[in-house]
């Protein structure tokens, strides 16, 4: 999976560990999801968190992707990806 453009700070799987969600550092930083088997990447964000996403978790039934910023504020996104 080579969409990223600079470091990658963190990772998280599905419940099913068939999708893959990372966050890299940056002042625009990308949030990718990728299927674990094919490396193909499904969904690219890379608003509206800025500096870099420190933490990315998955929802219970996998619908859903939330992500933390390193602004001074912390801010949360959360992207419905299917």
């Amino acid at each position: 999976m080579l969409e990223h453009d600079d470091d990658i700070l963190c990772l998280a799987t599905d419940p099913t560990g068939q999708f893959c969600a990372t966050g890299q550092v940056g002042r625009h930083p990308w949030l990718c999801i990728w299927d674990t088997e094919t490396m193909e990447c499904l969904a690219r964000y890379k608003a509206p968190l800025t500096k870099g996403i420190k933490s990315v978790a998955f929802s219970s039934d996998g619908e859903l992707v939330v992500a933390s910023g390193m602004d001074e504020d912390h801010s949360i996104a959360i992207f419905a990806w299917k």
